[in-house]
């Protein structure tokens, strides 16, 4: 660029700014200037909330798993003591079933009551009934 012509742009640029005043020009110059860090502030804060809410995400998911882990250890617990609950009730329906068998050959033969020894014959007492 030749001198006159850094001096014809320079008179066109004073004479803009005398026509439309300063305020328009100044105002797009800090708009030019500021506008991308005041677009980095705003999108900072967006970011930074979202991250907040990911992290009290992540602290909510913490807490459920470790209240999971100790449901779970319970749970564990008390299955543990329905076994035992489970197999003291097989001892006791086994000796119990024992024990209705002994009555029920007691009942069929019945031989402890003397009424019934007195009129028991013999094939009664064979045949079971």
């Amino acid at each position: 660029m030749t001198p006159e012509q850094i001096i014809a742009m320079t008179h066109a640029l004073v004479s803009l700014l005398n026509a439309t005043g300063a305020t328009p020009v100044v105002a797009l110059f800090l708009g030019v200037l500021l506008g991308p860090w005041l677009v980095l502030v705003i999108i900072s804060v967006f970011q930074h909330r979202r991250f907040e809410a990911v992290v009290t995400m992540y602290n909510n998911n913490f807490q459920q798993v470790e209240k999971t882990q100790e449901i779970a250890k319970d749970t564990q617990e008390l299955v543990g003591g329905y076994k035992e609950i489970i197999k003291a009730d097989r001892e006791l329906v086994a000796w119990t079933t024992t024990e209705m068998q002994g009555m029920s050959d007691a009942i069929r033969t019945n031989m402890y009551c003397p009424l019934v020894r007195k009129y028991a014959k013999p094939q009664d007492i064979h045949d079971g009934n």
